[in-house]
């Protein structure tokens, strides 16, 4: 009896332990498990494709990123005062954008003017100097005085002009006038030497006188319908009498005034002191002829072809001069 029950109970503890024992398929390292471990593997080489992939993209962006970083050079602030919205032809709307240059970064860079198109950049507006993003020698942009969109050439297609303030490192602030010409393309080319004559020609830089300057609008054609346009007439006759005098005598600069009743104005030179005097000089039948002030100081009336040089001597002695 003794050796029955004892049979019994090791019985019991032999089905009991293998009623505790997990399915084969539940242990680990079984052949479940194994068959599993190819999808994740491939799973990983796929995941590791795309991070291939993707340092493949992010290695071309920051290339991207570094040229961007190198064309712009220069740090720049939008000037929302001188940037503006105008109708040009042929390009339609366009907005015309100032960027001034950060000056503590470089301290010698340049104003950049850009022509945009519903928020895209179509063009960037030429410097003056050859150098690399316009970087002016000796000297600091301070502002954008004035900007203009006339078709001061007549050709039916609207040109810029500008005007902008600079210091140099040693001296006085001076203006600049640049002059842009339209263009049945839609590009605006810098007339460089055209500008640095107006900048010479004119002693107050302003719109209205660079455009008296270029003779825009102060014509009419036999239609009665106002003609403009540079041309070889006065202007080209006034730039040849400045050429001629360089480096022969000092002046202070020059203005346009209109002495008699036609609608080609006078050029008048403005001494460096008394004794330098002024020059005036007026066209007639395709040149330009000249009279010399005494003195700096004279009056004028508009359009009478009557000037007085007051101061010319001493004891102001009254000397009249007649235009016509």
């Amino acid at each position: 009896m003794k050796r029955n029950a004892i049979c019994f109970i090791v019985a019991v503890c032999i089905l009991g332990t293998a009623s505790c024992k997990k399915p084969e398929s539940e242990q680990p390292g079984t052949q479940q498990e194994i068959q599993k471990k190819p999808t994740v593997e491939q799973d990983n080489s796929e995941i590791a494709a795309y991070n291939s992939e993707t340092a493949e993209d992010n290695s071309e962006t920051a290339e991207d990123n570094s040229e961007i970083a190198e064309d712009a050079g220069i740090q720049r602030t939008r000037i929302e005062e001188q940037t503006f919205e105008a109708e040009m032809n042929p390009l339609g709307k366009i907005t015309f954008v100032s960027y001034q240059p950060d000056a503590a970064a470089e301290p010698h860079g340049d104003v950049r003017f850009e022509i945009e198109q519903n928020g895209q950049l179509l063009c960037v507006l030429d410097d003056m100097t050859e150098q690399r993003e316009g970087a002016r020698e000796g000297e600091a942009f301070e502002q954008v005085q004035a900007v203009s969109f006339p078709d001061y050439n007549g050709d039916g297609y609207e040109d810029i002009i500008t005007i902008c303030t600079y210091q140099p490192d040693e001296g006085e602030p001076y203006d600049e006038v640049r002059i842009y010409e339209g263009s049945a393309e839609g590009v605006f080319v810098l007339q460089r030497e055209l500008s640095w004559e107006a900048g010479e020609a004119l002693a107050e830089k302003s719109i209205s006188g660079v455009l008296g300057f270029l003779g825009a609008g102060r014509a009419e054609n036999q239609a009665g319908e106002p003609v403009t346009g540079t041309g070889d007439t006065w202007q080209k006759a006034y730039i040849e009498n400045i050429e001629s005098k360089r480096g022969k005598q000092m002046n202070e600069g020059y203005a346009l005034i209109y002495l008699d009743d036609d609608e080609i104005p006078e050029l008048v030179e403005i001494g460096t002191c008394e004794a330098a005097g002024c020059r005036v000089v007026h066209y007639h039948d395709g040149a330009a002829y000249e009279a010399q002030l005494s003195r700096l100081n004279f009056t004028y009336i508009e359009k009478s072809g009557l000037l007085c040089n007051s101061d010319g001597h001493m004891d102001f002695l009254l000397r009249y001069c007649v235009f016509s």
